[in-house]
């Protein structure tokens, strides 16, 4: 976290009109800390960055792992209320759940890669489906994982809101992001 806020830090004074939220993945393990949500802020405050500026994020099994959801509920609504935003990852690499539209008070929802490999008119149907409910409960659709044209007229056709993968680009180190970036900034100023 510290890392990210030193990142958003440096974006901000070089391309403060480009600077856009990022997401942090949260491991089973620190689901468990009482101190989570705020030993993050107290990072954050440190390095002066908004907690709106973090997307947490939480895997589909982390969730599954309790058996009654009012911890993982309870611990969403507090990083909710601290001001982040808090997704549900890798979304169908488990075994899916109604549940987590229905309960889970969250801002997003990123499909697994896996979902957009072979698909068949019925999967294509299951998931559109999904995406329908994941709207009417104001939650943002994430299609993760793409990598042809064919898949981004597809996730299109199906509804969802963001799309990421290596079809727009592989993960990049900091130096690459911030002169990608850069030549973005001064195509936009053109």
């Amino acid at each position: 976290l510290e890392e990210t806020c030193s990142f958003l830090k440096s974006v901000e004074s070089q391309y403060p009109e480009l600077i856009t939220p990022i997401s942090i993945n949260i491991s089973r393990a620190y689901i468990h800390r009482q101190d989570l949500v705020g030993s993050m802020q107290a990072i954050l405050k440190k390095a002066q960055v908004p907690c709106k500026l973090i997307d947490l994020e939480i895997t589909e099994t982390s969730t599954q792992q309790f058996s009654n959801l009012d911890f993982i509920i309870g611990l969403i609504e507090e990083m909710r209320t601290a001001g982040f935003s808090v997704s549900i990852d890798d979304f169908g690499s488990g075994y899916s759940s109604l549940r987590i539209f229905s309960k889970l008070p969250i801002d997003s929802i990123k499909f697994d890669r896996d979902f957009f490999g072979e698909i068949g008119k019925k999967d294509m149907h299951v998931i559109k489906g999904f995406v329908e409910v994941a709207h009417a409960l104001k939650i943002t659709t994430i299609a993760d994982g793409i990598e042809k044209k064919e898949q981004i007229d597809l996730v299109k056709d199906m509804g969802f809101d963001v799309v990421q993968g290596y079809f727009y680009s592989k993960p990049l180190p900091i130096n690459e992001y911030l002169a990608l970036i850069k030549r973005g900034s001064s195509a936009f100023q053109n």
